[in-house]
């Protein structure tokens, strides 16, 4: 898929068409206005589905087959998009994945985005669509994004503060870290071995915990420069930080793009005064040496670390570019500066890879992380972190432009939840960084909406008699410095994580495998069953099940055509494959999947749903 960075406008249709999932509620009125139109249209029995002529015949019941039965509409839509389908998925299939780091329940913030930026409108993210798993460390009931970024990219659990490792590595324990049996690969690994394009986008350090998962193996995430690795082990400490890794390793050195913070984490020149954090107290220039190691190998590349030079870059002639934006991590959305001389959006940077890694003939695999948002969370700066947030939403809406959902898996996920929560009872159209009042209150005073359980915010004091708290009447708790109040103090200011499941959403091929409550490893086997890469390279059951008993030279013809003519087509085939007195899971049976189609009463309505397995051979 090559396309150019000007050809996005246009290209695609508005981002909510493409997601297959229906709120429960809404997919149940929208079923009911389709009986009131289609009655006897179809009918349960032993839990079959029969489908009438009426549907048949009815040009309306496209969109009624491919809501009763997404999974097949979404199978038989990939499976036709591609002249040779296992050739295309081999070689011609992206994924692109995006992390926010936000609480477990989304509806927190998506449902009261709108009362702040947007004047009380009850609308949806672009992303709003979704699937539930669970975020625990082997050894933590709340994960950190250590072992959380493991699970999701590698599909095994990890024990708290390590990298890339199994639960047999200790934390801070480095001889634990080199054992071979101890050191996972990640998706970046299987698409690279694939012979896919691969790349790094976050608003925190490249060298942070969550893309560390992506190409590290350590015992803590804390050892992302030489110095941090020594005070724990010593000098004479045998293994390699986080950075080196990045630069020198497999398969971190093989990235094509790398775009964050984290200067100062890999020795490079500062740009401008930031608290020192991890230095490197070896000397080295860990973004000169990869520099001299493309020029090594003839191959182009390209460091940057502003607007003005990223912008000025030829995306489709540069192989490998490095972009660090901020000494630790990139600034604020807040505080950005928008000149040319400042730090690119995420948005701008999600632009910028995937225009580069468009170019790849074998596909991509590209990371893009929100990291910031848990900063603001840690710090209990509810303004700061939904401007992150909003960031965010701006960098998937550009995404959605630039790929096509007919051969891209785009999953959006967070990696924990966070301890802010949501008081009652506020009135519709408060602000939601306003103050609300109770009459159950039992100071009388008035409280904001979002508060943390812990965090720097805690202000409780004793007067003699009782506790207290400050009046916050006059404070201007919308303001990008106001510190949320908090129930437990903590030391250095930083808020706890929350360890309730988190939500994901997902769009594009094998979509549909994104469903119910998962456990966090699931995504890692999801991405790599999509692209029959890693542990699932033989996809040749794919290409056999997506027959679906069509005429395969129409099929071969259906990658030269529009989107729409596309869609007609397998409208058109969809509706072919069944016989009047066939049910889906008969026809879908031709092409040796196995199947199960059971009733469902919700809300006095009956639902079909239909479920299938795809048998691995």
């Amino acid at each position: 898929m090559t396309r150019s960075y000007e050809a996005k406008h246009g290209l695609r249709d508005k981002p909510h068409a493409v997601f297959l999932a229906f709120e429960l509620k809404n997919l149940s009125l929208f079923i009911w206005e389709y009986l009131q139109w289609y009655r006897g249209t179809f009918s349960c029995s032993k839990g079959k589905v029969k489908l009438t002529n009426q549907i048949r015949s009815n040009p309306n019941s496209k969109q009624l087959v491919r809501t009763l039965y997404p999974s097949i509409s979404s199978y038989q839509w990939i499976s036709s998009r591609n002249r040779n389908f296992q050739d295309g998925i081999n070689r011609r299939f992206y994924e692109l994945y995006m992390l926010h780091d936000v609480p477990g329940d989304m509806t927190l913030f998506t449902r009261h985005l709108d009362t702040l930026f947007t004047s009380q409108r009850s609308t949806h993210m672009v992303w709003e669509r979704l699937w539930i798993y669970k975020t625990y460390c082997l050894d933590k009931q709340v994960g950190d994004s250590s072992c959380t970024g493991t699970a999701i990219m590698t599909g095994v659990k990890a024990n708290y503060g390590t990298v890339g490792l199994t639960g047999n590595a200790v934390y801070e324990d480095c001889d634990s870290s080199l054992v071979e049996a101890n050191r996972q690969t990640s998706i970046l690994t299987w698409a690279q071995k694939a012979g896919k394009e691969t790349g790094i986008v976050t608003t925190v350090g490249v060298t942070n915990a969550s893309p560390a998962s992506l190409y590290a193996h350590a015992a803590s995430r804390r050892w992302e420069c030489d110095t941090k690795m020594k005070k724990t082990l010593g000098p004479e400490a045998r293994c390699k930080d986080i950075g080196r890794q990045l630069v020198e390793d497999e398969p971190g050195r093989n990235l094509k793009v790398i775009f964050g913070g984290s200067r100062q984490e890999l020795g490079a020149k500062p740009l401008w005064r930031e608290r020192l954090k991890c230095t490197r107290s070896d000397g080295r220039n860990l973004v000169q040496e990869w520099m001299e190691d493309k020029d090594n190998q003839s191959k182009s590349h390209a460091y940057v670390t502003s607007t003005q030079q990223l912008n000025d870059l030829d995306l489709n002639n540069t192989e490998y570019i490095m972009g660090l934006f901020g000494e630790r991590h990139t600034p604020y959305e807040i505080d950005r500066s928008t000149s040319p001389e400042g730090t690119p959006s995420l948005k701008q940077m999600t632009q910028a890879a995937i225009t580069r890694l468009s170019n790849s003939k074998n596909g991509y695999f590209l990371m893009v992380e929100g990291g910031r948002i848990d900063h603001g969370l840690h710090d209990s700066k509810p303004r700061i972190a939904l401007e992150e947030l909003v960031s965010m939403d701006k960098a998937v809406a550009a995404a959605l432009e630039l790929i096509n959902l007919e051969e891209t898996l785009i999953i959006i996920t967070a990696d924990h939840s966070h301890s802010m929560t949501l008081s009652g009872y506020p009135d519709r159209g408060n602000d939601i960084f306003g103050l609300t009042e109770h009459m159950m209150v039992a100071d009388g005073l008035p409280y904001t909406t979002l508060m943390f359980t812990s965090g720097p915010g805690w202000n409780f004091s004793w007067d003699g008699e009782k506790v207290t708290r400050p009046n916050l009447t006059t404070v201007d708790t919308g303001a990008a410095d106001y510190v949320s109040m908090s129930t437990i103090p903590m030391k250095g200011g930083f808020e706890l994580h929350g360890g309730e499941d988190v939500v994901a959403y997902a769009a594009g091929p094998m979509a549909h495998l994104f469903s119910g409550v998962q456990e966090q490893t699931f995504v890692a086997h999801v991405m790599g069953f999509a692209a029959c890469i890693g542990p699932y390279t033989n996809c040749q059951y794919i290409h056999d099940h997506g027959n679906m008993n069509t005429n395969q030279q129409e099929r071969s013809n259906v990658g030269s055509l529009s989107k729409d003519e596309n869609r007609e087509i397998l409208d058109e085939e969809y509706l072919q494959d069944l016989d009047a007195t066939e049910t889906p899971m008969q026809s879908f049976q031709k092409s040796s999947a196995s199947n199960l189609v059971n009733c469902n009463w919700i809300y006095l309505m009956i639902i079909c749903i239909y479920v299938y397995n795809k048998k691995l051979d």
